[in-house]
């Protein structure tokens, strides 16, 4: 509808998201429609004196929440058992990407979490981010604290030291590992062994893809095996490539600059592809390599001198409570 442009997307109203329909007590007639779009907020369509459309943002609070447990087989089957928010499970993971291969955790590994829930009407409808958290994996512990140097949040250890790499590390936010670098795996669809030089992410169709570093795309074209697929060269050594897409974002050619976090693509299962994912490629002076594997990239900027001491009082606020 005309009317509701710029406010909301009428096509955009799902199947199973309440509403409610207000009704005039004297003519019976319809007067307002109010339609839960998200847990955050809720589009008013007033008919009367004229049709008007009104989104409105519910009231969040914010609570700082405490978890920690131990490991027996998988993080998640942890946090599930635990009745701990599995939201907390991607977020985590990418907190210690770089530190921790977390294919390999082993029963005895533990966590402790500081991170701030989102309530409405008290009611638990999100994860905001997380302070602090130390994640202990065969019995050495790593430590995560959040800090804003001016630029963002982002994670440091103990020492200040950033846990961000220059290159992202997953090109999805929420996602699960379907399928690692590796060699002779056997193909779903070409049932046979093969080589599988990337790693696969599972995520529902139409999930937002990004680039993982700033670069230039080098190719966006469509094969029978790769589907529609992205490739970006980000200096002389990194390349990275991205396959099995639904469809391009919008603008994404050979030649355009992007910027790291920046969308190129939606997930998809076009080329030889049983389901929706995307297979990500990292490429190091032309030879296709397992990204988390790579542990001489660059890293991020430590703790500014500067922020040091501001630095070190959010971490001794939160360090007696995570250490053990």
């Amino acid at each position: 509808s005309l009317l509701s442009r710029g406010v909301f997307n009428l096509k955009k109203i799902k199947k199973g998201n309440d509403y409610t329909l207000f009704f005039e007590k004297e003519t019976n007639r319809l007067s307002h429609f109010i339609y839960e779009s998200s847990n955050y907020d809720y589009l008013i369509c007033s008919f009367y004196p004229e049709i008007s459309f009104k989104k409105v943002d519910k009231n969040i609070s914010y609570v700082e929440r405490q978890i920690s447990g131990t490991i027996e087989s998988s993080l998640y089957i942890s946090f599930s058992n635990n009745n701990f928010p599995v939201d907390l499970v991607n977020l985590i993971v990418d907190v210690f990407a770089w530190q921790i291969d977390f294919f390999r955790i082993t029963p005895g590994d533990t966590y402790n979490i500081i991170y701030t829930e989102e309530v409405i009407d008290g009611e638990v409808v999100g994860v905001k981010d997380i302070k602090a958290a130390r994640f202990t994996h065969n019995k050495k512990p790593f430590f995560a604290f959040s800090y804003d140097q001016g630029l963002g949040n982002d994670f440091f250890d103990d020492q200040g030291k950033s846990l961000r790499k220059t290159f992202l590390r997953s090109p999805l936010k929420f996602y699960r590992i379907s399928s690692k670098y590796q060699k002779k795996r056997f193909h779903p669809v070409l049932k046979r062994y093969r080589d599988h030089l990337g790693t696969d992410y599972a995520a529902p169709r139409g999930t937002s893809i990004f680039s993982v570093a700033d670069g230039k795309v080098i190719e966006a074209r469509y094969t029978r095996n790769n589907g529609y697929y992205v490739k970006i060269k980000h200096n002389n050594i990194f390349s990275t490539q991205y396959l099995h897409m639904s469809k391009f974002a919008k603008g994404i050619k050979p030649g355009r600059l992007v910027k790291q976090g920046e969308i190129i693509g939606y997930v998809g299962s076009t080329g030889l592809a049983t389901g929706p994912h995307v297979c990500f490629r990292f490429w190091r002076n032309g030879r296709q390599v397992d990204p988390y594997k790579q542990n001489d990239l660059p890293q991020g900027d430590p703790i500014d001198p500067q922020h040091l001491s501001a630095f070190n009082y959010v971490k001794e606020k939160y360090f007696e409570r995570i250490k053990v």
